[in-house]
Formats: structure tokens, C-alpha cells, sequence
């Protein structure tokens, strides 16, 4: 007897249905006669080939765990058995997915991604990984309550599905929170648990040939000194160890491993990291930076685009990047370390990208929807622009979770960021991080003092600006890494955080001093009837073109 009276009907019988909704079309139909029924059931496989088989199976197993490095926080399940695949990253070959249902919320779907454990070790200084265990797919999200986990896999290229026993996690009780954007609507800041979080970081977008190790050094020396956040790049494949897509269409899984790595390590120490998923160095072939030539996307690399603009318009290179979006949000998104997910390094430096922009638009919409619906946990999704002003039609998308700048070179940072931070508010009514800021590409011969009083003001002109966070310095490798004195300037912001007591509410500060010597920008936080206040007073003498010179700070 064939099982078609339950599909023709709807019911829910054993492995044929999934929470209520039909995964094979419903062609079937109950005849009582069983030569008939056989003819009808082949004849309706043979026509309608997308019919999927749904079945229960005991071929495959799921093992769930709480996730050993996350206190808690996060689960992990992974899929043992036989899965067969052709491309594990490809949801036209294999879709691993599970439904979630936890204390108190509604039911939702969690993505399964493939992964591979690895082991590190230096040799000479350098980071070797070897594979520490059979590659599987595994699923990952937040451990705050209970769950009961209902894994799918679907083999889509055959047309058949297979539903695991549901497994039971017992929750941690671990705190998840939740950030979030703007924190109200008169306040410019994130938000942490309806509390104002203001962030105070720099760059550590890559390391050196120590890899993961340089990344243990950094966040916590960054950990340490009160930052709060960073910023990392999964793009640059000639030099980044975090870089993901080094071959087009895939995954590199060690280095996948060593972004999990950094994540949980982030975690340890309280720092939130932006993940920046693309730059623009490999779409653009004007000049220096510029890497078209190389890039994987390249049709003379065997990739989709014959000019680096089709980023934003090519149908096959959109499904590459998406697939590589919805990887990043269902690996990574259930760390709470990870703040945000960036689109774009500096997207408007890709060829051509004024006569784009209206495509680019539409790609970064796309994209924000992407990684939210994909996403275990919700996180923040931004992008960012080398011109300070960015691309109005960009920012303004629902999507956008808050804007960034990058600013270089200016006379005086100080002015420069709590201008752009109180435009961008103004436009947009999101919060907004200066993101990168220097002084060209180098620091000149500011002397350690000169550079200390540089970064302090420039991430204390954030916290007395309309800013989410403190500006975020570059050359955190060849600058702040090499002096202990200079991550201390982020303790001393940090504190002046704390000590305002962040309110729902930041205003600008009463009154303003500045004359021919003196500068000052300032803020207020309130709550309820107190109210805490930062004004940031300077020497006008005191120029990034003068100390970058080598003369001593005033």
C-alpha cells in the first residue's frame, strides 16, 4: 500500500509532513485498487520530477551540546550519517535546516552550515591548523532557554527529504542580549538590553602570519584596557587569514574555523565585533589597492563578471554572494560578539559605482534581508563608504542599521567627527560610528605621547558628539600594537562611559567654549531627574598635521 491518502489529505502522518506544511506537492490521489494506485504514484514521479520523498530515517543522527567555549550561550548540533551532496554550500544540492522552538517564542527556522574542526600550533612563529575530526554540517544557536530541535535535510538535487527525531537542549539559563538600533528615538546610540551601549574599539581587520594567535594578543590587550569593540574583515584572500570565499562558490573551512576562534575569544573578553563581509579592493582596477585582476569574481578567473560593477547586477555573481551571506549569518550569528554584519568595506570605491548606484541599493536591501532571515539570533547589518558623506539612497534603506564613516586626514579630527556624526543623525535618525579614522595612511612622526592624545580625542569627540561609539582608529597593527601606553588611551574613554551612566536619553551638552586657544564639544546622558555630562576641551594648537610633525602634544 502507498502512503497517498495522507498527502492527498493533508495529515500529518509519520515523516510525511513537517510542522504542518506539505513538502511534496499534493498530486497524489487515494484509489483502492493497488495496480491502479502503483500506475497513478509512477505516473505523477515521472511527470512532476521537483515532487520531493519525505521520509523519517534512522540513517542519520544528531548530536546536541552546548557549545564548550560559550559558558552556555551558545548549542550546537551536529549531523552525523549519510548525507549526500555534491556541493555542501550549495542549497540547490543540500539544504540542512532544523526547526526551533524555545521557551516563550514563537517557532523559527535555523540554517545548518558545513564545518570542519581544526587544531592550531605555531611553528616558528607562524600558525599551522590541522584537521581535528570529520567534516559534517552542524547547526548553531542561542542557549538562553530550553529547545527542542526538529532537523531537516534535504536532498534537493533527488528530490528527498528526511526528518530527524526531535532532540531536547536543556538551555543554560545564560543571558542573551540583544543589540539593537537606534536605543530610542531621541538618542543616537545602541542599544544593549534597552540601555545605552556606547562603543569604544579600533580596527583588527587582519593579522600577520600568527593568525588567530596575533587576534588572542590584541583582544586582550584590547579586553584589558576596557574596549568594548572591533572590527574584522572576512574578505581580503591575499592576506587575511579570516578570508572566506578563496575559491568562488565555496567555503574555506580553516579559515572559518579560525573566525569561530576569534569570535569565542571576543566573547571572553565582552568585545563586540563587526564582521565585514567584502571590500572593495576586489572590485575595483583603477589604481594601488585595487585587486579586479585577482578576484574570483572575475571572468578571467573563471567567474561570473566581466567588469567589476556586475557585482550588483549579474545574476549568478548575486547567488554566490548570497550564499556566502546566508553561510556567515547562520555560523556566526549566534555568538553575541557578533554585533553586525557589513555588506561593503567602502562599497563606493567599486568601478563605476556612481553609474551603479541605484543597482547597488537594491543588492544592499537584498542583502539585509538576507542576513537577518538567516540569522539564529538578531544582529545588526550595515555597510560603509571611503567618501565621509556615503551614498544617501543607501543608508536610508530600512535594512541599514546604523551608518558609518570613514574619515582620513582632516586639519582637525575632532570638528570633522562631530560634524559628520550630528549630519548623519540628522538625515537618517540612526545611530552612526566613525569607523575608520587617521591621518592619511600613516601616522607620520607623531611621537607615542602625540599619538595618545590623537586617539583620545578622537574617540572622546565620539562620546561627546551625537556618535554610537568612540572614532575607531586604523593601523592597529603597525601603530597601537606596538605600545602598551597607547591602549590605555581606551581605558581612559571607557571610563568616562562609565562614568556618565548612560541614560535612555543623550543630548548635546548646555554650552559649547571655543575661542582662539580652546576648543570643546560635549554631551549629557539623562535618566530620570539625573543627568551626567562629558565635554572634551582642547588645544587648538594641537593639529594632526602639527603632531604627526613629531612636536609634543599641549
Amino acid at each position: 500500500p502507498l502512503p497517498c491518502e495522507g498527502l492527498a489529505k493533508g495529515k500529518k502522518t509519520r515523516g510525511l509532513m513537517l510542522r504542518g506544511k506539505p513538502r511534496v506537492r499534493e498530486r497524489l490521489h487515494f484509489f483502492p485498487f493497488g495496480f491502479l494506485a502503483l500506475f497513478v504514484a509512477a505516473s505523477a514521479a515521472v511527470l512532476d520530477e521537483s515532487a520531493a520523498v519525505v521520509e523519517a530515517t534512522d540513517a542519520l543522527r544528531a548530536n546536541c551540546s552546548l557549545s564548550p567555549r560559550s559558558s552556555g550561550e551558545v548549542a550546537e548540533c551536529d549531523i552525523w550519517g549519510d548525507v549526500r551532496f555534491g556541493d555542501p554550500f550549495d542549497d540547490s544540492d543540500v539544504l540542512v535546516y532544523a526547526i526551533l522552538t524555545q521557551q516563550g517564542r514563537s517557532a523559527r527556522t535555523v540554517r545548518g552550515f558545513y564545518y570542519q574542526p581544526f587544531a592550531r600550533r605555531q611553528v616558528s612563529g607562524d600558525e599551522v591548523l590541522t584537521a581535528a575530526g570529520a567534516a559534517r554540517f552542524r547547526l548553531r544557536f542561542p542557549a538562553s532557554a530550553r529547545s527542542r530541535v526538529e532537523i531537516v535535510v534535504e536532498d534537493t538535487r533527488r528530490s528527498r527529504v528526511r526528518q530527524l527525531p526531535a532532540v531536547d537542549v536543556q538551555g543554560a539559563g545564560a543571558h542573551e542580549p540583544v543589540f539593537t538600533a537606534p536605543c530610542c528615538q531621541t538618542c543616537s546610540s545602541f542599544c544593549n538590553d534597552d540601555r545605552i551601549w556606547f562603543a569604544v574599539g579600533e580596527n583588527i581587520a587582519w593579522t600577520n602570519s600568527s593568525g588567530t594567535y596575533a587576534y588572542d594578543a590584541y583582544l586582550s590587550n584590547l579586553g584589558t584596557h576596557g574596549a568594548n569593540m572591533g572590527r574584522v574583515w572576512l574578505t581580503d584572500r591575499e592576506w587575511d587569514d579570516l578570508a572566506l570565499e578563496t575559491t568562488l562558490g565555496s567555503i574555506n573551512l580553516a579559515n572559518a574555523w579560525r573566525v569561530d576562534h576569534v569570535l569565542e575569544e571576543a566573547r571572553a573578553h565582552d568585545i563586540r565585533l563587526i564582521l565585514t563581509i567584502e571590500s572593495f579592493n576586489y572590485f575595483c582596477s583603477w589604481t594601488g589597492p585595487c585587486m579586479w585582476n585577482r578576484s574570483v569574481y572575475n571572468v578571467a578567473n573563471g567567474g561570473p563578471c566581466h567588469s567589476a560593477d556586475e557585482i550588483f547586477t549579474n545574476t549568478e555573481a548575486q547567488k554566490l554572494f548570497q550564499r556566502r551571506v546566508e553561510y556567515i549569518a547562520a555560523r556566526y550569528s549566534a555568538y553575541s560578539s557578533a554585533l553586525a554584519l557589513e555588506a561593503f568595506n567602502e562599497v563606493d570605491l567599486v568601478d563605476d559605482f556612481a553609474s551603479v548606484e541605484a543597482d547597488a541599493t537594491t543588492w544592499h536591501r537584498r542583502i539585509g534581508d538576507l542576513a537577518v532571515a538567516a540569522s539564529s539570533r538578531k544582529i545588526m547589518f550595515t555597510t560603509s563608504f571611503s567618501n565621509s558623506s556615503g551614498s544617501a539612497l543607501i543608508q536610508e534603506l530600512p535594512q541599514i542599521s546604523f551608518t558609518t564613516t570613514h574619515s582620513y586626514g582632516a586639519e582637525d579630527m575632532v570638528e570633522d567627527i562631530t560634524k559628520f556624526c550630528a549630519t548623519k543623525w540628522t538625515m537618517f535618525r540612526k545611530p552612526t560610528l566613525v569607523e575608520e579614522f587617521g591621518l592619511g595612511n600613516i601616522w607620520g612622526n607623531a611621537t607615542v605621547q602625540g599619538m595618545a592624545a590623537l586617539l583620545r580625542h578622537g574617540m572622546a569627540a565620539g562620546l561627546a558628539a551625537p556618535c554610537a561609539g568612540g572614532a575607531m582608529t586604523w593601523w592597529w597593527d603597525l601603530v597601537v600594537d606596538r605600545d602598551p601606553e597607547l591602549y590605555s588611551t581606551f581605558a581612559v574613554v571607557r571610563r568616562l562611559t562609565v562614568a556618565m551612566a548612560p541614560g535612555p536619553t543623550m543630548v548635546p551638552a548646555k554650552s559649547i567654549v571655543s575661542n582662539e586657544r580652546a576648543a570643546a564639544v560635549g554631551a549629557c546622558s539623562r535618566g530620570g531627574s539625573d543627568e551626567h555630562c562629558v565635554v572634551l576641551v582642547r588645544s587648538r594648537s594641537d593639529t594632526w598635521r602639527r603632531i604627526s610633525r613629531g612636536d609634543a602634544p599641549t
